[in-house]
């Protein structure tokens, strides 16, 4: 029955005839039935390719990333800008108080720091010494004309010599009052301050008071003094008598004027804001020693904050004065609107900060911005950050 099968099937596919010599080398080499069932290996893959990819992946992704971020999706970069003022004592010293703390809006004179100066202090009590050395010897040559009025019994010499010491007096009376006149801002200071009292700021003042009214009293009586003298006296002896003293007056008068100038000098020490503006940095601490060379506060001026992008020289056309632009700073997520305010008046090169975003040698037209008011409260800028101008702005 296989024979007639065989016959049968090599009959009709004579191409797939066995011979009975490969039929026995296929009976000879065929597997075992447990090993017919065993499936083929899978080729392994070399350990790491993944791990390499994904590295690779990630590497073309982060340059890619930083290449849009820095050389495509901005066309132009800038920064802000402003007029910081400095603000330096008059002269060296020591910080005494300070009036305004970093962050805070200032007005026009209005008082940032107080500073002192013991050598400026010493100099005026020197000088107060010199004036009270000086109206004691006024008072003993007033004293000795006084005697020879009375020892003499000449009514006119007793009315000069009256005259002379009311005038003396007057003179130390003034002296008092400039005392007191001068260290009234001071103690006002202090009071704002809370570091006196308002019982003690009160009493300067009222003390004030009453020496200014003293000061017109000896005045009024110094004038009828000297009608009496000038109807009393010889012309003799009342040139005698001025041209004795005068030299005493001269010397008073003049050391009262440089203790003026001196306490004019020293009322410097509360230094007043010269704009209005922020206070956006302070350098120094009360109790530090300062010269004038060092400056306490920076006060950005009012209106004074703009932002200013450098344009390639190809792009620069687009930008008129009054027109509008859209910018991004960072660390701000909101867009910021601003207003050309004006234009460079030449082509330069990128500041050092951005040089990496430019060309070497590139020609760059500054162009200035102000921001709008309104979205200040939103985006707080501040000077030095950075800004930057999408690239789809330049598109149309």
């Amino acid at each position: 029955m296989s024979k007639g099968i065989s016959s049968g099937y090599q009959a009709d596919f004579p191409s797939l005839a066995v011979s009975s010599v490969d039929t026995e080398s296929f009976a000879e080499y065929s597997p075992s039935p447990s090993q017919s069932h065993r499936p083929t290996p899978v080729p392994k893959r070399p350990k790491g390719r993944l791990a390499v990819s994904l590295v690779l992946l990630s590497f073309v992704s982060f340059v890619g990333y930083h290449l849009w971020q820095g050389w495509f999706r901005f066309s132009a970069y800038g920064s802000v800008v402003g007029r910081a003022v400095s603000v330096h004592p008059p002269w060296d010293g020591q910080l005494r108080y300070l009036h305004v703390r970093e962050g805070e809006t200032v007005r026009q004179g209005q008082v940032l720091f107080t500073i002192e100066s013991f050598q400026l202090d010493h100099q005026v009590l020197e000088l107060e010494d010199e004036i009270r050395v000086a109206q004691a010897d006024l008072e003993a040559e007033l004293a000795r004309l006084k005697w020879e009025a009375q020892f003499h019994s000449n009514l006119n010499k007793e009315a000069v010599a009256d005259y002379y010491k009311a005038w003396g007096t007057l003179l130390a009376e003034e002296a008092k009052l400039e005392d007191l006149r001068n260290s009234l801002p001071r103690a006002q200071a202090l009071f704002e301050d809370k570091t006196v009292s308002e019982q003690v700021f009160q009493r300067g003042v009222v003390q004030e008071s009453g020496q200014r009214k003293k000061v017109e009293k000896l005045a009024d009586a110094l004038e009828v003094l000297k009608e009496r003298a000038e109807v009393a006296a010889t012309v003799d002896t009342l040139d005698n008598g001025y041209e004795q003293l005068k030299p005493r007056f001269v010397k008073i008068e003049a050391l009262q004027g440089k203790v003026r100038r001196q306490r004019e000098l020293i009322e410097l020490g509360h230094v007043r804001s010269r704009v209005d503006g922020l206070v956006v940095k302070r350098h120094h601490f009360v109790g530090a020693r300062v010269t004038t060379d060092q400056s306490i506060f920076d006060v950005l001026e009012d209106g004074s904050l703009e932002i200013v992008l450098y344009i390639a020289q190809d792009s620069s056309a687009v930008f008129t004065v009054g027109s509008e632009v859209v910018v991004n700073t960072e660390p701000h997520a909101e867009a910021l609107a601003c207003t050309v305010d004006r234009l460079g008046d030449s082509y330069q090169q990128a500041p050092n900060h951005l040089k990496t975003y430019y060309r070497a040698q590139e020609h760059l037209l500054p162009v200035y911005l102000k921001p709008d008011p309104s979205l200040l409260h939103v985006v707080a800028l501040r000077m030095g950050e950075m800004v930057k101008l999408p690239t789809h702005w330049l598109d149309f």
